[in-house]
């Protein structure tokens, strides 16, 4: 009650200052002219005005109508609103240039997956996600849900992981990468590359690089391709090439619709096969080079184009098996004019005579200066030796005029050569002989030295001779010393007497 009394006084005495005011001319604010203030925002709700709170006579809320006619003391009341944020998936990617300049690729969507927004062939999708959903909750598009030319391929962006934030990027572009195509060029089975052209790679068949191939952008332009040379193929004998096939060359720009292999046509000529026989006295031990071994080493062939000139081609000698000495050809290869048919020839062999070796040895080295005529002398000197062929007469060989000088060593007498050397019949294998030596053995005698004789020397005014003396082989002359009969002494000396 004391309440509600209060409230109409204070009511009389608002209206009370409301006339006294109207007359004086000042006017109450109405509601047109004020706005309720908003309270600030905490967490995601948004602000009401409570309508419990106003008078009867005001409408509950923020009330724009009427005038002030008592206090009014309006009360916040909220209202919960979750924060969104809009993911963008944009189709029209970028994408890795062929030429360096870039480009968009015009992708579009073919499938919209599952809780975002758009339809088949649009350029981007969209969907609203609350702040702070996971991640892993949202379906993230995949390569199979958008398309552009057939030949680019589309790469997604990674899904972020965690929760989403106010501040998380929310646009993606497909990224679009180009396909590439494999051109070949085969050259086989008749020939290969000796040379692979820059940006290409070998394909071998063997030892050898039958195909070459390389990768090229689609979209490239043919121009930018560094084509081989026809040149660098290497062919069989009696194959030249034509050309590659296809025959028209590319143009333009690649496209997944051009060809992309090739072979190369070769053009075969008449070729003629040369064969050489190495005989019954030789064989082929080396193949030489541009011959090809037969099915054993007694023949070698070559393949060579018809109209090739004769002395071009080099015909090698075989190796002789034993003593035999190659000759030349039967028949005679053509000296001049062209190849026109095939050939075969066989080796002719001629048989050396055997020749024997004659060794005399000396077991001393007595031939230490020189060997004699038609002789020759080891290093020491110790043997002579010479070769004679097979059948040769021995009377023939040891003529007093060719016979070796007999040999020489002090203190022993030569007696002959073992065996004996013959004087008749042929030589038919290798002969050697041994000198044969015997010992000097001095004969002594005595001998009674006279009246003012001294002693013997072997030269005037040299050491004299005594018992122990050693003198050379063969002759010696002694020659007798004098002295005075004051001088004289009786005695008596042994003396070499090398005879």
């Amino acid at each position: 009650m004391v309440n509600r009394l209060k409230r109409r006084g204070l009511s009389l005495i608002l209206a009370c200052l409301m006339l006294l005011t109207s007359a004086a001319g000042v006017a109450f604010a109405t509601p047109e002219m004020d706005t309720y203030p908003a309270p600030i925002e905490e967490y995601s709700f948004l602000p009401t005005i409570d309508a419990q709170t106003a008078p009867p006579d005001w409408k509950a809320g923020n009330d724009t109508t009427g005038n002030f006619g008592e206090d009014f003391a309006p009360t916040a009341r909220w209202a919960t609103h979750v924060q969104t944020r809009t993911l963008t998936f944009h189709a029209p990617g970028g994408w890795a240039s062929i030429d360096g300049s870039g480009g968009v690729i015009n992708g579009h969507w073919v499938d919209i997956p599952y809780g975002w927004n758009g339809t088949v062939g649009d350029t981007q999708i969209t969907q609203d996600v609350e702040i702070g959903a996971n991640w892993s909750s949202i379906t993230w598009p995949i390569a199979e849900n958008v398309a552009a030319e057939r030949w680019h391929t589309p790469s997604i962006p990674v899904k972020p992981t965690g929760t989403l934030s106010a501040t998380c990027n929310t646009f993606w572009a497909v990224e679009w990468t180009v396909e590439t195509r494999t051109l070949t060029i085969d050259a086989g089975p008749d020939g290969f590359w000796a040379e692979i052209p820059p940006g290409w790679f070998g394909i071998p068949t063997g030892t050898q690089i039958t195909r070459i191939a390389r990768e090229m952008k689609i979209g490239s332009n043919w121009s930018s391709i560094t084509w081989p040379r026809l040149s660098s193929i290497i062919t069989r004998p009696g194959v030249l090439v034509e050309s590659m096939y296809p025959l028209s060359m590319p143009t333009g720009v690649l496209t997944e619709t051009c060809n992309t292999s090739w072979v190369i046509l070769y053009r075969v000529l008449a070729t003629h096969t040369l064969t050489i026989d190495a005989g019954v006295n030789g064989t082929w031990a080396t193949v030489p080079a541009g011959w090809v071994a037969g099915s054993d080493v007694s023949y070698i062939t070559q393949t060579v184009i018809g109209g090739t000139a004769w002395d071009s081609i080099v015909f090698p000698a075989p190796t002789e098996v034993g003593a035999f000495r190659h000759t030349g050809w039967t028949p005679v290869r053509p000296a001049t004019g062209n190849i026109g048919a095939d050939f075969s020839t066989t080796a002719i062999w001629e048989r050396l005579p055997v020749s024997h070796r004659i060794t005399l040895r000396a077991q001393h080295p007595v031939w230490t200066r020189s060997a004699p005529a038609g002789w020759s002398s080891s290093r020491d000197g110790t043997y002579i030796f010479r070769y004679v062929p097979d059948g040769t007469p021995w009377n023939t060989i040891f003529m007093p005029q060719t016979v070796p000088t007999m040999p020489t060593r002090n203190g022993y007498i030569f007696m002959g050569w073992s065996p004996p050397i013959p004087t008749t019949g042929h030589v038919t294998a290798p002969f050697t002989s041994t000198a044969m030596w015997t010992v000097v053995t001095p004969t002594m005698r005595q001998v009674r030295f006279n009246d003012n004789f001294s002693w013997w020397t072997a030269r005037t005014g040299v050491t004299r001779v005594t018992d122990t003396t050693a003198l050379p082989s063969g002759d010696v002359t002694l020659h007798a010393q004098w002295v005075t009969s004051a001088q004289w002494v009786a005695n008596a000396r042994w003396v070499a007497d090398a005879r």
